[in-house]
């Protein structure tokens, strides 16, 4: 990938953020992809531990480009303006079985490197902008462990609210599940919440 195309071909697979460019994962990112996953820190809260295995993530970075074969939207691969050769991290909606149901699941796992400067926040009010305005879903969930604090605040700047906790790791505390609705995005795009488009 060379950088950003033009803005009158930008669609699901390729946004500009006011700092980010957002684009369909590649085959061919599976290296810069496992570098950050492998390392522990990305993966502090899961307690399923981080990818250290290649195959493991190639395995996960299949599932994602099947998911946009079929769906036409997924996890971005998150890259600044500026340096679009420097992947920062993940992020986006994909389709995902939660608490029993089919789901539009938001996710977002960044580098070490690139915490604490709102990127996440970023990635998330485009993500949840597609999911409203262009894919006019119901709802988007997101779940999260309850000890990652850096997470939820990132769910709660971007208008999602706590509904409920999932028993999805057994013999760990149940994990917690963030929530908003179509209503409430509209509402707070309305007021000037964070979730009011920022993409150029």
């Amino acid at each position: 990938m060379g950088g950003p195309a033009s803005l009158a071909s930008l669609g699901p697979a390729e946004r500009l953020t006011e700092r980010l460019w957002l684009r369909a994962p590649e085959a061919a990112d599976l290296p810069a992809l496992h570098e950050f996953h492998a390392d522990p820190a990305t993966h502090r809260y899961n307690p399923a531990g981080c990818l250290h295995a290649l195959a493991d993530m190639e395995a996960e970075l299949e599932r994602w480009l099947l998911h946009w074969q079929h769906h036409g939207f997924g996890y971005w691969l998150v890259c600044r303006r500026e340096r679009p050769q420097e992947v920062l991290g993940v992020g986006g909606i994909m389709r995902k079985r939660i608490d029993g149901q089919q789901a539009m699941n938001l996710h977002f796992r960044f580098r070490p490197q690139a915490w604490g400067q709102g990127y996440a926040a970023e990635t998330s009010c485009s993500a949840l902008a597609l999911a409203f305005e262009q894919l006019h879903e119901a709802e988007v969930l997101s779940v999260v462990r309850p000890a990652n604090q850096p997470a939820r605040r990132t769910l709660e700047r971007a208008g999602l609210r706590l509904i409920g906790a999932w028993g999805d790791v057994p013999g760990q505390a149940a994990s917690l599940i963030y929530e908003m609705n179509e209503g409430c995005y509209l509402e707070q795009r309305a007021a000037g919440h964070c979730c009011k488009p920022r993409d150029r």
